[in-house]
């Protein structure tokens, strides 16, 4: 029986001097790439922090971290893999045109999955949108159907606090939301709701509907909101 002859140590050594090299060359070649990609990395990393989305307000941070790490994550995991192919492209390709090109598909995926990401993951971009407090994510959750009953839902809720409700109400108003309409007139005809979350949903019916709005202002007794109104309608018209 033939049993597998081990390999001497000589020519180990040669294996590791090889390797050695190969590792040496590589870094020497491409070390200051592979290096900015190691800062990038951290700063990606600290790009996701919740404290900076909300100021460190300790009543949003809880709500606002799941969403921001589920984001963070998965973007984490697309970094890594462009980096990777990108080292491989790098390393492999056997001329710069054929890099480029590999540069090129790269950046292409790298955005389609980007927006990908802004569909799969629509309602933990709309959470983090709702509860920043600094302006960090740029994003419009209304031009997704899908989230309007959410984001309605949430305007209704007296859970959730002023500063979100009339971000949610002016989100409404300026998208043109006509589904809005009901629950618009519902908040306006409770007197237990906020006052200048009232008026902020009489602005928004008078922008959607004029005529609707026009015919209830009329029906409407004087109190707080109307008030607020009034004093509006004096100052700028």
């Amino acid at each position: 029986m033939n049993t597998p002859q081990r390999k001497n140590g000589p020519e180990r050594l040669g294996y590791l001097s090889i390797m050695k090299r190969s590792l040496a060359l590589f870094f020497r070649t491409h070390g200051g790439l592979l290096a900015s990609w190691l800062v990038l990395g951290p700063i990606f990393w600290h790009e996701y922090t919740p404290s900076t989305y909300v100021l460190n307000r300790a009543d949003l941070l809880p709500l606002i971290t799941p969403a921001l790490c589920t984001v963070r994550n998965a973007h984490l995991l697309l970094y890594l893999v462009v980096s990777f192919v990108g080292l491989g492209l790098v390393w492999l390709s056997p001329s710069r045109r054929v890099l480029l090109g590999g540069m090129v598909i790269l950046g292409a995926g790298w955005w389609l999955t980007e927006r990908g990401f802004r569909q799969y993951f629509a309602v933990e971009y709309y959470t983090i949108w709702k509860y920043q407090v600094v302006e960090k994510l740029d994003y419009q959750p209304l031009h997704a159907a899908y989230l309007i009953p959410l984001l309605l839902q949430d305007v209704q809720n007296p859970a959730e606090s002023f500063r979100v409700r009339t971000k949610l109400v002016f989100a409404l108003r300026q998208a043109g939301i006509q589904s809005a309409v009901p629950v618009l007139e519902a908040i306006i005809h409770s007197p237990d709701q906020d006052p200048e979350l009232r008026f902020q949903c009489l602005q928004a019916l008078r922008l959607l509907q004029p005529q609707r709005f026009a015919t209830l202002l009329a029906t409407m007794p004087t109190d707080s909101a109307v008030t607020l109104y009034q004093q509006y309608k004096r100052r700028y018209n």
